[in-house]
């Protein structure tokens, strides 16, 4: 599928950088381009200031809902660690953090303030997932 043009006034001739037709095609790759549909609110873990057991390579969204920095960490075992700045990751105040687990099984934060969300992307969405 060719990249669309407009045909009128001034800009004759010149791509149609609104039509999807023009975003998705490229004639250097000779195919369509993949647009991903973005990511996919899976459960909602609420507060993670105890340790909560999650699978391991999860995508998630933290969000820090305080005026303060918290920290976030994922530790391989449930143990009562207190995530600080030597062990872990600061969410600065009011503002989304995206991490993954990589290999290990639990989360915790600093603060009951850090609301966590599980994220899909679509080659790991399922129903079995909500």
């Amino acid at each position: 599928m060719a990249k669309r043009t407009r045909n009128s006034g001034n800009t004759a001739g010149q791509i149609d950088q609104a039509s999807i037709e023009s975003n998705t095609y490229t004639e250097q790759a000779g195919a369509r381009k993949v647009i991903p549909a973005g990511w996919i609110l899976g459960k909602v873990l609420g507060n993670v200031s105890t340790a909560v057991e999650i699978q391991p390579g999860t995508n998630f969204a933290l969000y820090n809902n305080s005026g303060t920095v918290a920290f976030v960490g994922f530790y391989p075992t449930g143990a009562a660690i207190v995530p600080s700045a030597t062990n872990s990751v600061a969410i600065p105040p009011n503002s989304y953090l995206y991490l993954n687990s990589g290999a290990n099984n639990f989360i915790i934060s600093s603060a009951a303030a850090v609301i966590a969300y599980q994220m899909y992307d679509e080659t790991k969405y399922s129903l079995a997932n909500q």
